[in-house]
């Protein structure tokens, strides 16, 4: 009889490296809390370095964790925040896209400038998403990429 794994073991993730972006936020904190506790070495993303840093701080776990600062409005700081964690940490496995601004308007009131907002915020995932591909595909390793969109991000 084959045993199936154990929740414990399905969530491992000693020896993984995740990136959160909006990782000082409430949803991105309490991922990247969970994140660690489940072994992870994690780097939060922020718009503001010092605020990632502050943050990374306090995570739980025995690892070094690490603070970045990544806009994803911006491919340049993409780019520089994707190499800049992967330069502290040495890898990263698990990319939680998680940074999103929200926008109170609806249907009927949102105008061009916070459309074009949105779509940028997405195509920040795209490129971020590209960049922890590539990365994965490089190293040979299997990597996970997951795309946050909630109530509280609209």
């Amino acid at each position: 009889m084959t045993l199936e794994p154990t929740v414990e073991s399905l969530f491992d993730l000693r020896g993984k490296v995740a990136l959160i972006t909006g990782g000082t936020g409430y949803l991105g904190s309490a991922m990247s809390r969970a994140l660690a506790e489940m072994g992870a070495q994690v780097i939060i993303t922020s718009r503001e370095r010092v605020r990632a840093e502050q943050a990374a701080a306090i995570l739980p776990g025995e690892q070094q964790h690490f603070g970045v600062e990544l806009d994803h409005k911006s491919e340049e700081s993409i780019t520089t925040g994707f190499a800049k964690a992967v330069e502290l940490a040495g890898q990263v496995d698990i990319l939680v896209n998680n940074g999103q601004g929200g926008n109170a308007k609806d249907l009927t009131t949102t105008d061009q400038q916070y459309f074009d907002e949105h779509l940028a915020n997405a195509t920040g995932y795209f490129l971020l998403a590209r960049e922890c591909r590539d990365h994965v595909v490089v190293r040979g390793v299997e990597g996970s990429i997951v795309n946050i969109g909630s109530m509280y991000g609209v």
